[in-house]
């Protein structure tokens, strides 16, 4: 009621169960929603919990929660104005990925 949060315990408590049930909205991220409020997670807690989201999933094979991990964390740095982390961590998620192919020659209306 003070307040106050241990980040390391939340973090610990949304990598155990990641998603959690709110009425009219679906499957949310315990990352981003508070567990016992059901409040979206704002100011220095959203950063550090969308931070820790992506460093929970970040060497798992692509799946739901990698590419979901990657999306909110990217998200909450540019939300924050931290563009340099934002733009290392698009680098890092694309990395070896295949380029997309490149556009055709002609297209079919010429």
């Amino acid at each position: 009621s003070a307040g106050f949060v241990h980040v390391g315990c939340l973090a610990e408590a949304a990598a155990r169960v990641p998603w959690m049930n709110i009425e009219g909205r679906g499957n949310m991220s315990r990352f981003s929603y508070c567990a016992t409020c059901r409040q979206f997670l704002c100011g220095a807690l959203r950063l550090e919990m969308g931070r820790r989201w992506w460093q929970n999933y970040r060497d798992t094979p692509n799946s739901d929660n990698k590419r979901h991990s990657f999306s909110s964390a990217s998200m909450v740095l540019r939300t924050y104005g931290e563009l340099d982390a934002a733009n290392k961590l698009v680098e890092e998620y694309t990395q070896g990925m295949a380029p997309p192919p490149p556009p055709p020659l002609f297209s079919e209306k010429e």
